[in-house]
């Protein structure tokens, strides 16, 4: 009984944490979720957004913001590229919903430097506790 308890904790414990998901591997993001930066203007950068895979908070959308602006929704293992001028930015992320998508922390933000001819790609995780956040990542 003890071993069974192990296995299903063990269970239990990988099926609530988030994975990265290599750029290649993300679905790009469906055009009803991509709500703005979609097109590349002369001179943009691109900013690629990629939400982890796994099961915590997987029924509720991600909502990313640009310098406070709602600019799409992800849903687990989506991506979106985000067309901007070169410059510094402050990424968003939050849960976009009601019920249970309207729980947890506030928006969590991060300062982003984009520079001419240069791609940076960052994903968005869940912890544990259900909090969404913003990293860097080389993936």
């Amino acid at each position: 009984m003890k071993k069974l308890c192990s296995v299903l904790f063990l269970i239990l414990m990988v099926g609530c944490s988030t994975n990265p998901v290599a750029l290649n591997n993300a679905k790009n993001v469906p055009l009803s979720q991509a709500l703005k930066f979609q097109s590349p203007k002369n001179g943009d950068t691109k900013l690629v957004v990629i939400r982890d895979s796994g099961i915590t908070g997987s029924g509720c959308y991600a909502a990313i913001f640009v310098n406070g602006e709602k600019s799409a929704l992800l849903n687990t293992s989506e991506k979106t590229t985000l067309y901007l001028p070169p410059g510094e930015y402050i990424i968003g992320v939050a849960f976009d919903g009601s019920g249970w998508c309207s729980m947890g922390k506030e928006r969590q933000e991060q300062s982003v430097v984009l520079k001419s001819d240069n791609e940076k790609v960052v994903r968005v995780y869940t912890d544990g506790n259900g909090n969404l956040d913003i990293k860097p990542t080389t993936l």
